[in-house]
């Protein structure tokens, strides 16, 4: 290696293969998309995948410590992950239940709001270095073909939901 490759390798590092965190476990760099890493991790409220949701550490450039920065507000919303859920759902419903509603009819038109909320299922979540957070629901539920998905700030304040494919 040249000294001028060296001193690059150094200032501009590649970004890890993989992330590991005591408290979260490893974490997989995504070879379709370089800065997510994801792994299954603990999540103790409506985990559609045993108890265990798969998590998604994103940077525009991924280093240990950004990565450390994502997990870090990952662990603050788990640590209060029932209080997370409900805000969550409370989101989906404010900005999310009306279309569905009014527009997507459901399969019970009569569905009142707190049971639509309920039957919301937490997919993935995904977490960056500055805190924005983004949780998707169960893929094809409520909206078929489409994602629910809640976007705000870590630990548990949401601001805005969408549909995403």
């Amino acid at each position: 290696m040249s000294l001028i490759g060296f001193a690059i390798d150094r200032l501009f590092p590649p970004p890890p293969t993989e992330f590991e965190h005591p408290e979260i476990g490893r974490l997989e760099q995504d070879r379709h998309r370089p800065n997510c890493y994801a792994g299954a991790v603990d999540w103790p409220v409506d985990a559609m995948h045993g108890g265990q949701v798969p998590l998604i550490l994103h940077s525009d450039k991924p280093t240990k410590g950004r990565l450390k920065k994502a997990a870090q507000h990952f662990l603050a919303m788990r640590a209060n992950a029932p209080r997370v859920a409900s805000e969550a759902a409370d989101c989906a419903g404010e900005y999310l239940y009306p279309k569905w509603r009014d527009e997507w009819f459901g399969d019970d038109e009569e569905t009142p709001l707190e049971a639509w909320k309920a039957g919301l299922e937490i997919e993935r979540i995904w977490v960056d270095p500055l805190g924005q957070i983004g949780i998707d629901y169960r893929f094809g539920h409520p909206f078929e073909g489409h994602y629910a998905t809640v976007s705000g700030v870590a630990p548990d304040r949401f601001d805005y939901a969408s549909l995403s494919i």
